[in-house]
């Protein structure tokens, strides 16, 4: 049984992943851990195009192709799977993912797919495998699917979230060529599900509001096994990795007793309300190097309007912990949240110059369909582009706001993007370029003509920079 498993190529601006793709790799684990199963996975991002991925598919002869879709750039996705469907007719294609689930009722109206997969996907792609194998068609016991039976589609009842994680097979990072991403990191996720009601996220539809976590001991075997293929850089992919502060300082503890070399980094964010100066500690003897905060915005009547469940002196305190215990530390702020306004917006971009922070990024809010932000929207602002076309044309990196309001104008929206860049953009070339280079590297950014010109070439230096930075920081000299 030959399952082929795609990451369709969305990057948009961003010319080349960073890591590989966590859910196909947790997909590809669970299938191999079944006799007689054969796994591939190709991600295009890396450079492949339709025309080789056909040919990929021509060669393997599976007998089920598996898509992962987001929302951004979905339309890509679906051209991808029309290429496929057209030219292997007799294959199932079975499709899963955050826009998958998001858009169950209409998802197989609106592609070629045959069989979309709700919610987590790990047992019921083992599931349809095994009907196939059987040469059977009949997925009526599959909880948690959608799919065409000859007179209509069909949609099983939801599958249950997995409780216990540490049944699940580790993923298979190695089926990708790990030398091409751009750092070799290994991504970790030690947790799913998220308790926030955060306004604009979209998490919960996939994975839930319950935090349900793998056991320390089975994380930490996860590190080890990587750690002793050679890896020493791993990225936690959690959305709330500290959410129980005692689980945390445990695989800490499991780390440090250990005496394993490695640096790791928080970059997908941890809440700035649970922290404590003994978990920052730990995390900082176990290796940990960096950690984003998703701060959104430093005005307190913006927090409460998103539903962050955060106050000012909340982040400021977990700002300061950072810095106690000697951790390099991100903020990550929205422009044009709810209730926003650009004397709003001016709190954060204050508060993110005197913050200390090692990186700063500044987004324009993107309204997810969905979410109650993208509710929130349509009732009280206007949206400047339709959902179809803002979410398969723009990006985040983007100026122009998607939607505006009375009390933030689109042009005040731009102008508080174009102030936050700067900021941005600034640190990112001291980071890397060094301070005397810096102002040059900005001022070319800066001007789209010779940004067209140097784009390519910069890519390719900060490339480089950045694996020598990696390479320094694993082995301890930074």
């Amino acid at each position: 049984m030959k399952t082929l498993l795609i990451i369709p190529d969305i990057q948009g601006k961003y010319f080349k992943p960073g890591q590989p793709h966590v859910g196909i790799a947790y997909l590809a684990g669970a299938l191999t851990q079944q006799d007689g199963f054969d796994v591939k996975v190709v991600d295009m991002r890396l450079g492949i195009n339709v025309a080789d991925l056909l040919k990929k598919i021509a060669e393997y002869k599976p007998s089920l192709i598996g898509i992962t879709i987001t929302t951004l750039n979905y339309l890509k996705s679906y051209k991808l799977i029309y290429s496929i469907k057209n030219q292997f007719q007799q294959i199932p294609v079975i499709i899963g993912g955050p826009h998958v689930t998001t858009f169950a009722t209409t998802i197989l109206q609106e592609t070629k797919a045959d069989l979309a997969v709700i919610g987590e996907g790990e047992k019921t792609i083992v599931e349809v495998a095994k009907i196939i194998q059987q040469n059977s068609i009949n997925f009526e016991r599959v909880a948690g699917l959608i799919w065409r039976d000859p007179q209509t589609i069909r949609i099983n009842p939801a599958r249950k979230p997995e409780a216990c994680l540490d049944t699940l097979s580790f993923p298979r990072y190695d089926l990708s060529p790990l030398g091409k991403y751009i750092d070799n990191k290994i991504p970790i996720l030690t947790s799913r599900g998220c308790p926030g009601r955060c306004v604009y996220c979209s998490v919960n539809s996939l994975f839930g509001r319950a935090f349900r976590s793998r056991s320390p001991e089975n994380v930490f075997a996860e590190i080890r096994f990587w750690h002793e293929k050679g890896f020493k850089y791993f990225i936690i992919n959690d959305d709330c990795f500290t959410a129980a502060i005692p689980r945390a300082e445990e695989i800490c503890d499991l780390i440090i007793r250990h005496r394993l070399k490695i640096r790791w980094e928080c970059r997908n964010g941890i809440r700035m309300d649970r922290l404590n100066h003994s978990l920052a500690t730990k995390m900082k003897q176990a290796g940990c190097c960096f950690v984003a905060f998703g701060l959104e915005s430093a005005n307190q009547e913006n927090l409460n309007a998103m539903r962050k469940g955060l106050t000012i002196s909340q982040a400021q305190e977990a700002i300061g912990i950072m810095k106690d215990v000697g951790i390099d530390f991100g903020l990550f702020f929205m422009i044009g949240t709810p209730d926003d306004s650009f004397n709003n917006f001016l709190d954060s971009y204050n508060f993110a110059k005197k913050s200390g922070a090692q990186e700063v990024r500044f987004y324009n809010a993107l309204p997810y369909p969905g979410t109650s932000f993208f509710d929130w929207v349509s009732k009280h602002g206007t949206f400047l582009f339709p959902a179809e076309e803002y979410l398969n044309s723009l990006d985040r990196w983007d100026e122009m706001p998607v939607f505006e309001t009375h009390a933030f104008p689109k042009e005040e929206r731009i102008k508080a993007f174009r102030m936050g860049e700067e900021l941005v953009m600034s640190a990112f070339f001291r980071k890397y370029f060094g301070r005397f280079l810096a102002p040059f590297c900005w001022s070319v950014y800066r001007n789209k003509l010779l940004r067209s010109v140097f784009q390519k070439p910069g890519e390719l230096i900060w490339m480089l920079l950045r694996k020598r930075l990696l390479r320094k920081t694993v082995l301890g000299k930074v």
